[in-house]
């Protein structure tokens, strides 16, 4: 139990978002007393709202473009399938998938990051749009797992 400074309740901890600066860690106000205060900031702000989401899309977007470089160097830059640019990733053994790419992407660019996308990145294989969804399709009707090296030869031909 933790009593806000803003409100004086006192609320349970997990009510409190977590701050590693203070002793318990978590901060001095509830929850709702942060989420009211930072809704009349952006209310008063719109502005210097508009400029952090500017900033945050740029770095995202450079994020992206760093993960993408990155796993073109790999081999993952063409869908195996039909040789298509700009591939999504598809888990072979969905059992196995620990969390989708686009949220890995999500993460910062670094060496850390890095091994734990690659570790993800080789549970999958790159296909276009249009090839993943025909994988799914079919999967879903036939349930077989041969249903890539299949979609590979018809376009091979």
């Amino acid at each position: 139990m933790k009593k806000c400074r803003k409100c004086g309740e006192t609320k349970s901890l997990d009510l409190f978002h977590v701050d590693n600066s203070n002793k318990d860690g978590r901060s001095y106000r509830c929850s709702d007393c942060r989420n009211t205060q930072k809704r009349e900031w952006i209310k008063n702000n719109p502005e210097a709202k508009r400029k952090a989401a500017t900033r945050y899309k740029r770095w995202r977007d450079n994020q992206l473009m760093l993960w993408k470089g990155w796993t073109v160097e790999r081999g993952y830059g063409y869908c195996i399938a039909c040789r298509a640019p700009d591939p999504e990733f598809h888990h072979m053994i969905p059992e196995e998938k620990e969390s989708t790419m686009s949220d890995l992407f999500k993460k910062t660019f670094n060496d850390e990051n890095k091994e734990i996308v690659l570790i993800e990145l080789k549970k999958t294989e790159p296909l276009c749009n249009s090839c993943h969804k025909e994988i799914h399709r079919r999967t879903m009707a036939l349930y077989g797992p041969s249903v890539l090296e299949e979609m590979i030869q018809e376009r091979a031909r």
